[in-house]
């Protein structure tokens, strides 16, 4: 029986857009004078020389995002509020989420010069990471810090071939950060809003297709066994689909075994899981049940919605997921594109 397994979750997004930025058009910034870059929700900022500028693409993917594109190097600072985590989750224990989902996304990644430092008066850990993406050869610094509520990243990059003219300069970025106010995380996750475009994604097979918001993209690496799979890693908006033969199953297995199956599978992967009711439905004519899964994995909690549906001849899993403390402003859009879900076996 095919199972979800360990879900990936980008709390960092450094890979996704590499080729973007790194083959972005440069332009001729290189002044020498000061000034003070601040995010749009006044949250932090950074004080560097005018050489820096703020990058619409890589805002688009931060709170805050500068780049000179001429030296070919990038900037950005993002946030994941201390309510994301476990209650007795550490610096250490964050860390350890960006090193793994980053280590997801980078061919040959390697981790070196870690040291303890502070940012902002605050205790930080420094690192560099070297890997591959897009084809790409690409050279980080990146500083995890830890205030009050949040959890921040400033994470600098650029060509490897590069990296040593333009380290110094990286550095400096890390240590200019400024928390000015730290952002109330419910306030944060209710002003993502909800999508109200929507696209058809089909199966490779033209088997299954399901809409989902416009604006999403494909991903390769949430599931090895799905057969749809997409996501909004800056939302951090996840789905996949994964089918079944009902042939490959033992005879006589119901939807409501096969459910259960799902549903124990997940709740082993998961610590301190909890499981509310199922209910049943119907999805363009066939027999759904559907119920939510949380729980945490690597001291990040998270939360499924689960949907498991019974069509002519496959078991169909479709699985909705993000950040907990994100499900209610997105718990109607995951249902909504779940309904939208039609398979022709």
């Amino acid at each position: 029986m095919i199972m979800p397994r360990k879900p990936v979750l980008f709390v960092t997004v450094i890979a996704l857009f590499a080729l973007v930025l790194l083959s972005g058009c440069a332009t001729g910034e290189n002044e020498a004078t000061t000034s003070v870059l601040v995010s749009d929700n006044g949250e932090v900022q950074l004080s560097l020389s005018n050489e820096w500028k703020r990058d619409p693409q890589v805002s688009k993917l931060s709170i805050l995002g500068i780049a000179n594109r001429k030296q070919q190097k990038y900037a950005m600072v993002n946030r994941t509020p201390k309510s994301d985590m476990a209650a007795d989750s550490t610096l250490d224990d964050y860390k350890k989420v960006f090193t793994e989902n980053t280590r997801t996304l980078l061919e040959g990644y390697e981790e070196s010069n870690l040291q303890q430092t502070t940012v902002d008066s605050s205790p930080a850990l420094l690192f560099e990471v070297t890997g591959r993406t897009s084809e790409i050869d690409v050279h980080y610094i990146a500083a995890i810090l830890e205030k009050d509520e949040t959890y921040y990243q400033v994470v600098t990059w650029t060509l490897a071939d590069n990296f040593e003219a333009n380290k110094a300069s990286m550095l400096e970025v890390i240590h200019a950060f400024k928390l000015l106010k730290e952002a109330d995380a419910s306030a944060s996750a209710k002003a993502e809003g909800d999508a109200t475009a929507t696209v058809w994604k089909k199966s490779e097979d033209g088997n299954v297709r399901i809409k989902i918001p416009k604006g999403w993209t494909d991903a390769q690496k949430l599931s090895e066994d799905a057969t749809l799979q997409a996501m909004n890693a800056f939302k951090e908006e996840y789905m996949v689909v994964i089918r079944e033969n009902k042939t490959d199953l033992a005879a006589g297995t119901t939807l409501e075994d096969y459910s259960k199956a799902v549903s124990d599978n997940m709740d082993a992967m998961l610590e301190n899981a909890e499981v509310t009711d199922s209910k049943e439905t119907l999805i363009n004519g066939n027999r759904a049940l559907q119920y939510e899964i949380s729980g945490e994995i690597d001291k990040l909690k998270i939360v499924y919605l689960v949907t498991v549906v019974s069509s002519e001849g496959h078991y169909n899993q479709v699985l909705f997921w993000t950040l907990q403390n994100r499900m209610d402003g997105k718990r109607d859009l995951f249902a909504n594109a779940t309904s939208t879900f039609e398979a022709k076996d």
